[in-house]
C-alpha cells in the first residue's frame, strides 16, 4: 500500500495488455551495470503477481553474486545450478514463500555460467517450468560486465531492462538493448528505477495526491 507498490501493480498491467500471456511466461530481469536493482525489480515482480493469483516462479540465475535467496530465508542450498548439471530435478528444489509464490536458488556457484544458462539443459527446464507455472521470472547479472542473461535472453520468451536513473547513460542503455537484441532476445519493456522525488516535481505531487485519495483506515472497533 504506497506508491511503489502501486507502481509495480502497473508494471504487471502494463505486461498484461502488451502482448498474450502465454508468449510472456519466462522474463528475464536484466540491467546494464551491477546495483542497477535487478533484484528488485524481479522480486517486487514476482510478488505483484502471485498476489494477483498467478503460479510465479522466481529463479535466481545470477551464478555471480546470487541474491534472491538472501531475500528469501531458507531458498538457498541446491538450486539452479544443480538441475543444469543433472545432480537433482528443478521441481525438488523449489520453495512456496507466499501464496502462490515460489523460489528456486542458484546453488552452488559453477565456473562456467554463461556456457550452462545457455545450454539445451537450460531449455529445457525453462519449458518445464513454463508449463508448471503462469509466470517465470529470472534474476540474472549485468548484461554488460557478463555474458550469463545474454546467453539467457534468447530462451526466455521477453526480457525486461531495469534501468537506473542518474546512473545508466543514454548510451549505455542503448548499448544493453542492443547486445541483448543481438543475441536474440525480446525486450518487452525498461522500467526506471531509483527515480527519485523532488520538491516541487510531478514525482512529489504524485506522492501527494497518492496518500490524500486513500480512503482513511477504519477504526478498530472498540471491545
Amino acid at each position: 500500500d504506497s506508491p511503489m507498490g502501486e507502481a509495480f501493480r502497473e508494471i504487471r498491467t502494463r505486461l498484461m495488455f502488451s502482448g498474450p500471456a502465454e508468449q510472456q511466461r519466462s522474463l528475464l530481469i536484466a540491467s546494464p551495470s551491477p546495483e542497477d536493482g535487478r533484484t528488485v525489480v524481479a522480486t517486487n515482480l514476482a510478488v505483484t503477481m502471485a498476489q494477483a493469483g498467478s503460479q510465479v516462479l522466481l529463479v535466481d540465475a545470477n551464478f555471480r553474486q546470487p541474491k534472491v535467496s538472501k531475500i528469501f530465508e531458507g531458498c538457498g542450498g541446491p538450486g539452479l545450478s544443480n538441475a543444469l548439471v543433472e545432480q537433482s530435478d528443478w521441481r525438488d528444489m523449489i520453495h512456496e514463500v507466499r501464496p502462490n509464490l515460489f523460489v528456486l536458488g542458484a546453488g552452488p556457484l559453477p565456473p562456467n555460467p554463461a556456457e550452462l544458462l545457455g545450454s539445451n539443459s537450460m531449455r529445457d527446464i525453462v519449458a518445464e517450468m513454463s508449463q508448471r507455472f503462469d509466470r517465470v521470472i529470472f534474476d540474472s547479472g549485468p548484461a554488460l560486465v557478463v555474458t550469463d542473461p545474454v546467453a539467457l535472453a534468447s530462451i526466455v520468451d521477453g526480457v525486461i531492462l531495469a534501468v537506473r536513473a542518474g546512473v545508466n547513460s543514454k548510451g549505455v542503455v542503448q548499448r544493453a538493448r542492443n547486445t541483448i537484441r543481438d543475441s536474440g532476445g525480446n525486450i518487452v519493456g525498461a522500467v526506471l528505477n531509483g527515480v527519485r522525488a523532488m520538491s516541487g516535481g510531478y514525482l512529489r505531487k504524485h506522492y501527494e495526491t497518492f496518500y490524500e485519495y486513500r480512503e482513511p483506515a477504519a477504526l478498530p472497533a472498540s471491545v
